[in-house]
């Protein structure tokens, strides 16, 4: 059995945010309530599963979809009613998780142009850094 979201409708009929949800849920099992207060950063926690584990490790796919997420969910509550697209995410991985550990992403714009949304996240557990990664995206004006 898969860990990867599955949905009846074809994806691209769905918004982009309920296919996060839907990921986060899914694939992760976490219950995301994003903390969001003005220029604060974006923080979101999961609990690691031994699903989500590889040779006992937290997986790196697991890891960059997560990381994706808080990226994703910060740039489209920055836009406001305006569409975002990745353009790049660029990541390193610095650690490993393992399963009971909680992981904790940390996501913040480092700048934001009329166009283009510059981001960043580091995702930590128990005090250890286990990836950082940047982020471009684009703002489509809502027609």
């Amino acid at each position: 059995m898969s860990d990867a979201p599955t949905n009846e409708q074809d994806p691209g009929e769905q918004d982009p945010g309920t296919l996060l949800s839907q990921f986060a849920q899914e694939a992760l099992g976490a219950a995301l309530s994003p903390r969001l207060d003005g220029n604060d950063p974006l923080t979101l926690s999961f609990d690691v599963k031994d699903a989500h584990l590889a040779g006992g490790a937290l997986d790196a796919g697991y890891a960059m979809g997560f990381a994706a997420l808080a990226l994703r969910l910060l740039a489209a509550s920055t836009a406001d009613v305006e569409a975002v697209s990745p353009l790049s995410i660029n990541s390193d991985f610095t650690g490993t998780a393992k399963a009971g550990e909680r992981v904790t992403a940390c996501a913040q714009i480092t700048r934001r142009t009329r166009s283009v949304i510059f981001a960043d996240v580091s995702l930590s557990a128990n005090g250890r850094n286990l990836l950082t990664a940047t982020a471009v995206y684009k703002i489509t004006p809502a027609e």
